[in-house]
């Protein structure tokens, strides 16, 4: 036998309560298992059909629940998904069929939350003509010959390939490069790099890689300074350059799920 304990807890994505220590009250509206382990316990929640074993997500994770065992009940923390556990990475590939027509090949992979999505999970049982209509409903809005290459769901990822105008490939270039300080206001850098009184409660990492072949009649006159930014809170990377016809850009975000408030400094006595 496998023993495991009862667990209640306050189920919801944007609507819950954690129970309050020390005042007894029915803050709980879901229930699930967990299996105790020496150094890890996993959840056990069947709400979901479609979610691996462990995996509780922004359902019930991130939160504090009863562990039910009669003297011994206590509250417990539930699985905090963090930027390790949220990614998003996507991966574009941009050449060309002919001097007016530009094609992208882009490979998104998914992890934790980021599959969450209601219209991305609905999906993921689908053939892939039904994956495309999501894909041009939701994502590709304005794509043209958009194919299915690959779809994964362990982990979650997927292929595609599609065509645009050499207009809409301009425009996505400078919107790609224009981007650095100057957009970013000094008053969150110092936020962030105060690190004082504000709670982050998820963790997301977002990661974009661009390698665009120029059109034959484009070429970047100024590419905008790298930008690297550190905090406890934060991390903010920009970089790019160019290798003959070829841009490369690399974007990522890395936000990190904890409690940042701390009191403030005692004043000192005259």
């Amino acid at each position: 036998n496998i023993p495991s304990a009862y667990i209640l807890v306050s189920a919801g994505d944007k609507d819950y309560y954690d129970p309050l220590p020390g005042f007894p009250q029915n803050r709980f509206n879901h229930a699930m298992l967990a299996v105790p382990l020496e150094k890890d316990t996993i959840f056990l929640e069947c709400t979901a059909q479609n979610n691996h074993t462990g995996y509780i997500g922004s359902f019930t994770g991130n939160r504090k629940a009863l562990w039910v065992d009669g003297s011994k009940s206590k509250l417990i923390q539930t699985t905090r998904y963090n930027h390790i556990n949220n990614k998003i990475e996507n991966r574009t590939e941009i050449s060309y069929i002919n001097a007016t027509t530009p094609i992208y090949t882009t490979t998104r992979k998914l992890e934790g939350m980021s599959i969450e999505n209601q219209k991305y999970r609905r999906s993921i049982t689908k053939s892939d003509q039904e994956f495309k209509d999501y894909l041009l409903e939701n994502v590709l809005i304005n794509a043209k010959n958009v194919q299915v290459l690959n779809r994964n769901y362990a982990p979650h990822e997927f292929m595609v390939q599609y065509e645009n105008n050499i207009n809409t490939l301009k425009a996505n270039v400078s919107n790609i490069l224009d981007l650095n300080a100057d957009c970013i206001p000094s008053s969150i850098i110092n936020d962030f790099n105060d690190c004082n009184n504000f709670v982050i409660n998820t963790g997301y990492t977002i990661i974009d890689d661009y390698n665009i072949l120029l059109p034959a009649d484009c070429q970047i006159e100024k590419l905008t300074s790298d930008l690297t930014f550190y905090s406890n809170a934060i991390d903010l990377e920009i970089k790019s350059k160019v290798q003959d016809k070829m841009v490369h850009v690399h974007k990522s975000i890395v936000i990190k799920a904890d409690d940042y408030t701390q009191l403030p400094k005692a004043e000192k006595d005259d």
